[in-house]
């Protein structure tokens, strides 16, 4: 029995959002290892109600809403399909940047893509590809915490879908070949100082993209668009003794932690600092190659959460909203 799939265009849409009606070649997809995959669709029913019956007469289809999530172990390059539609057009990375070699996204516009999703069965006669046009890239999230693979996991959505195209499972060989992210891989940098105290982290990054954006005449989305202001935040959870850190977050300017008692100053300060997330390739150890980097200008604490429980270790809990500019507020660098 052949197995499940997911295959991505590897280009963006040749046609404007509001003209998508057909699927790209399909030389121009590309197999992505995932763990799991939803792909709700909601016809959005038209109940009429009238005075002559106690329920609905009446229903009729209505806004056209295909929305989904993909989850699996980051493996960078083989979701770069996932980069583009989430950050849009991609440039070269050159030698000043973390990784020499490569792509790096900032936050462009949002660009749309198509998605293939092959289901099978224990009987071949009841397998499909179903085929996603007009596909968007609403947010991401990255999770890195001890002892796990680091996650990655995109929401995305859809103009409208076909289950056309045949069923054709893609055989190991069109798999980009690359070793998912795990925990060990990963350095941590936050205001040029690696942190070495963490337990776990997330990178949340929300482009606010447009999922009502119908219009008189069509009852599919009409265009693809942003409706509101990118919002990039996350947490880091420390270990009990990382008291410099949390003493940061607390109390905002590093400048008197020496002190006893130290003070919350008049000016309100909030800590922060530049933030630097490398991922590295599973390799015999001086020998780690940097797959990946995700860079903020800057990180601001935003709440601290603490708990004690008995002897437990203390949980030590930060969340942080990035600040900066479409250009250097946000990297996000994936290597050749």
């Amino acid at each position: 029995m052949a197995g499940k799939y997911i295959k991505a265009s590897t280009t963006t849409e040749p046609a404007a959002y509001g003209n998508t009606s057909t699927m790209m070649n399909a030389a121009l997809f590309s197999p992505i290892r995932v763990k799991s995959v939803s792909y709700p669709v909601d016809r959005g029913l038209l109940i009429e109600e009238n005075i002559e019956s106690p329920i609905p007469a009446f229903a009729f289809g209505g806004a056209l809403k295909v929305s989904g999530t993909i989850e699996g172990n980051l493996r960078p390059k083989q979701m770069m399909p996932f980069w583009l539609s989430l950050f849009g057009p991609s440039v070269a990375l050159v030698g000043t940047d973390p990784i020499a070699t490569g792509w790096k996204f900032t936050l462009d516009a949002p660009s749309s893509m198509q998605l293939k999703i092959g289901e099978n069965t224990s009987a071949a006669t009841t397998d499909m590809e179903l085929g996603y046009m007009g596909v968007g890239i609403k947010s991401a999230n990255i999770n890195v915490a001890a002892k796990e693979f680091v996650t990655a996991r995109f929401d995305w959505f859809a103009k409208n879908y076909t289950a056309a195209s045949p069923y054709s499972p893609p055989a190991s060989g069109d798999y980009v070949t690359e070793d998912p992210v795990v925990f060990y891989n990963a350095t941590i940098n936050i205001g040029g100082t690696t942190v070495t105290k963490i337990k776990s982290m997330t990178i949340n990054i929300d482009r606010k993209v447009d999922e009502e954006r119908f219009v008189i005449g069509d009852f599919t989305l009409n265009e693809l668009g942003t409706n509101g202001m990118t919002e990039v935040s996350g947490d880091i959870t420390f270990t009990e003794k990382d008291y410099q850190d949390f003493k940061y977050a607390l109390f905002g300017a590093a400048s008197g932690m020496a002190a006893n008692p130290i003070p919350l100053g008049c000016d309100n300060q909030i800590g922060g600092g530049s933030f630097l997330v490398m991922f590295t390739d599973i390799a015999a150890c001086g020998s780690e190659v940097n797959k990946m980097y995700v860079k903020f200008t800057k990180i601001n604490f935003a709440t601290t959460d603490t708990t004690m429980t008995g002897q437990n270790e203390i949980e030590k809990k930060v969340t942080w909203k990035a600040t900066g500019t479409a250009a250097t507020g946000f990297e996000l660098g994936v290597a050749t």
